[in-house]
């Protein structure tokens, strides 16, 4: 929980940064070198996030055990696959501002930060309203 709100807070940061970069309007060099820390930062916790769910399936295909191995398998091609597959691949995106020709661009690097905080901010929205439903 810590790192998803480490990488929150990253993201916000970097799409700040590239707001900054949008409104003083500077070059192109300028801004891929001044957006570059924040864009290692929330790459770094990206892959922190990640990193149990691929280890989560990893071990149910080779531990052998079935119920194990069809559940993964049910969240991969189940009714909601698109929830799952974004939470493994939308943390994952402030990577594509390692690009040169990506990261130039401030406006796309912002809406890049905003598009990884869907999955991040999802379960505690979910969480918090679920608990909301259940109290009433």
């Amino acid at each position: 929980m810590i790192i998803q709100a480490l990488q929150f807070i990253s993201c916000i940061a970097l799409a700040i940064a590239a707001g900054r970069m949008i409104f003083h309007r500077s070059t192109s060099e300028t801004a891929h070198r001044s957006l570059l820390p924040f864009i290692v930062v929330a790459s770094i916790l990206g892959w922190c996030i990640i990193y149990p769910f691929a280890v989560e399936i990893f071990v149910a295909y080779y531990s052998g055990a079935i119920y194990e191995m069809e559940a993964v398998s049910f969240r991969f091609s189940g009714v909601y696959w698109w929830v799952y597959t974004a939470g493994f691949i939308l943390p994952l995106l402030p990577m594509i501002g390692l690009l040169p020709w990506v990261g130039r661009r401030p406006t796309l690097i912002a809406g890049i930060a905003l598009l990884s905080l869907i999955p991040v901010s999802f379960t505690p929205v979910v969480t918090i309203i679920s608990r909301i439903i259940k109290e009433a």
